[in-house]
């Protein structure tokens, strides 16, 4: 008996002993087989399903007429029954050794499979044998350790992309094409579409590998593709609460994998800080991020710089959770951006076209339509680009993802003013408001009154059916849509123009082509400007801006302090009250509602909860829970805070 070490494909050892007999008759013993040795090209081990041994025989091994593989002691592992018999030529089963008849030494490969029951794969396997005869005498006997035999289908995490999608590279090499694999997987969906982005699904997705930026329905052996995954909501969880999943994979020939993500949210602000606050300030640059314990600067890894060189004003992320930032600065994380940028996670990068970067002037306002993959982005602006032979867009435009867009109809472009706020309904149509009047720029458009709707390529304003009322009378602030109602919320006091208007006092209601106030107990909307906006699961509206009570000034309405909501199932105010604080001490600037728990974050000018400061200090930034009320984020930031978002960042540590 002589001792041999086996490589399996996986690369690990393992001790066998190699039994050469051709008859039972010990001092007739002839070596059929001279080495045994691993493949030790990764290009040629197949990855799926089989351990692969390669042998060479001498002319006595290759003229043999029949080979018996008894698979008795690793029937947990093979396809096949207890054994099978392999003649020559080309008669094959699950264990395979194939031989022509020749003179020469010629070698050969043993495949080991591993069975594809589901059930089976479960079973706590122990290292089993192999034994190989030929012509009814043992020629091979070897250790299989089962745990070193490959998966017919594999996965693994090879990036994270960006903050809310992590991409998966999935292969297979076993003989059967791997074709329309189903993919589900609790609280994430799966990319199935012809590129990065778009087209997510939430179970059973076929057709989900990406090969080269085309979807595939199968693979052949040793090839690989990509999925790309994200959260399904991006505030489906506390913030800083991570997600666990498995992602479950399966083909139609039984084989199937799985592999464990985790995600966590976390809130990214923008507004005119610097530092965080408290009596420890670190550096921020206008741009954090909270994990749900303390706050971080948004860094430009290749840069080592962070945050931007003016204020931000507005955020949004996109499908594939990359964050846009619009201001009023020219410079994010040391790239130069003009006023717009977009950051990935890692790194902050202009948006160029033509070789027009960003816009030349101040960025209010940024919305990304989802079905079409757009970005838009609205401010203060004439041009792309900061030189004169830039696109003229009007103070609002579309970024696709290369190319810069103007909203263009009959020859008009853009809008007359200053833009500050959108909104996206149902069918994907863009609600824009802001300090205009008219659509263009040369005073020939059509009339709009600071708000406006653009519906693939065209341009409507909203005019009451019952009174012909057009717009509003002063500018928009803030905008937001859920079940069939856009709200609407700014300096104004009535619909329409002309004075005749129903009075609404700041906020109002856009439903079925009609507007509508928000009033109870005789009093009407708030008593000052309302700048921001949002909605929870309920439908419950959310308001905060500089405003102190229900109604006018001096109407002696309830008191709210800069934030309230509306609950439209029993048309009432309802203020934020908590030990005795209610609402927050200065205006209200951002509101973001996570719809997985109806926590509430508010940004803006103040620095306490409570009117005055009585209360405890927050410094511009704090969460509302209705189980205990007021919460600071740590010591909170230096300044006003303009902008909040939710992120769904993947975690690297997991596989």
């Amino acid at each position: 008996m002589k001792n041999f070490v086996l490589l399996f494909g996986t690369g690990i050892a393992l001790t066998s002993a190699l039994f050469l007999f051709t008859d039972s008759n010990a001092s007739n013993k002839k070596t059929l087989i001279t080495t045994v040795t691993p493949t030790l090209s990764t290009s040629s081990v197949q990855q799926g399903g089989s351990t692969i041994l390669t042998f060479t025989a001498n002319e006595d091994l290759a003229n043999a007429t029949k080979f018996i593989v008894n698979s008795s002691t690793l029937l947990s592992l093979m396809h096949t029954p207890k054994s099978c018999v392999i003649t020559k030529g080309s008669k094959r089963c699950s264990i395979t050794i194939t031989t022509d008849k020749t003179t020469n030494p010629v070698a050969h490969t043993l495949h080991v499979l591993e069975k594809s029951d589901s059930q089976l794969r479960k079973v706590n396997l122990t290292r089993k044998s192999l034994t190989l005869h030929v012509n009814g005498s043992l020629a091979l006997s070897a250790d299989i350790n089962p745990n070193q035999i490959n998966k017919g289908l594999s996965a693994k995490v090879i990036t994270v992309t960006n903050m809310g999608t992590k991409v998966v590279q999935l292969s297979k090499a076993s003989i059967t094409d791997m074709n329309n694999p189903n993919i589900h997987v609790a609280g994430f969906e799966i990319y199935n579409g012809t590129n990065s982005v778009g087209n997510w699904c939430k179970k059973n997705c076929s057709d989900s590998c990406i090969v080269n930026g085309n979807r595939m329905s199968s693979l052949t052996p040793k090839e690989s593709c990509e999925l790309y995954i994200r959260a399904k909501k991006v505030a489906d969880a506390t913030i800083g609460k991570p997600i666990n999943a498995h992602l479950n994979i399966s083909a139609n020939n039984g084989d199937s994998t799985e592999i464990r993500i985790q995600s966590k949210p976390e809130l990214i602000i923008g507004g005119y800080f610097r530092f965080t606050g408290g009596n420890e300030p670190k550096p921020l640059n206008r741009l954090a991020m909270w994990d749900g314990s303390k706050w971080s600067p948004l860094i430009d890894q290749k840069n080592e710089v962070n945050g931007t060189n003016a204020s931000v004003q507005a955020l949004a992320v996109d499908d594939r959770g990359d964050v846009y930032i619009g201001g009023n600065f020219t410079n994010a994380g040391g790239e130069k951006v003009n006023h717009i940028t977009k950051w990935d996670g890692k790194d902050f990068s202009p948006l160029i076209s033509h070789g027009k970067t960003g816009v030349d002037g101040n960025v209010y306002a940024l919305i990304f339509e989802h079905r079409s993959d757009k970005l838009y982005i609205g401010g203060d602006f004439d041009r792309t680009g900061t030189t004169d032979d830039g696109m003229t867009v009007n103070n609002i435009v579309e970024w696709d993802g290369d190319n810069w867009l103007p909203l263009s109809n009959d020859g008009k472009i853009g809008v007359n003013g200053t833009v500050r706020a959108f909104a996206e309904d149902y069918s994907d149509d863009i609600y824009v408001g802001g300090a205009f009047d008219e659509i263009g720029s040369h005073d020939d458009g059509m009339v709009v009154n600071h708000i406006a709707e653009w519906n693939a390529g065209n341009w409507s304003a909203l005019i009451d059916k019952n009174n012909g009322e057009n717009g509003l009378d002063d500018n928009v602030r803030a905008l937001a849509f859920k079940y069939g109602k856009l709200y609407v919320g700014g300096q104004f006091i009535r619909t329409g123009t002309d004075g005749s208007g129903d009075v609404v006092n700041h906020i109002v209601q856009w439903d079925d082509n009609e507007w509508s106030g928000f009033s109870d107990d005789g009093k009407t909307g708030v008593n000052r400007r309302v700048l921001a906006l949002d909605t929870d699961l309920f439908n419950n509206l959310y308001i905060g801006g500089n405003f102190i009570n229900a109604g006018t000034t001096g109407s002696e309405g309830p008191l709210f302090f800069h934030i309230v909501k509306w609950d439209n199932y029993k048309d009432k105010w309802s203020s934020f009250t908590s030990d005795d604080s209610t609402g927050v001490s200065g205006g209200v600037s951002a509101i973001k509602i996570n719809d997985f728990n109806s926590t509430m974050y508010l940004g803006g000018h103040f620095e306490h909860v409570g009117a005055g400061n009585t209360g405890e200090r927050v410094n511009y930034v704090v969460e509302w829970t209705g189980y205990k009320g007021w919460s600071s984020l740590s010591d909170g930031v230096d300044n006003e805070v303009k902008a909040i978002i939710i992120v769904n960042k993947f975690s690297d540590s997991l596989q």
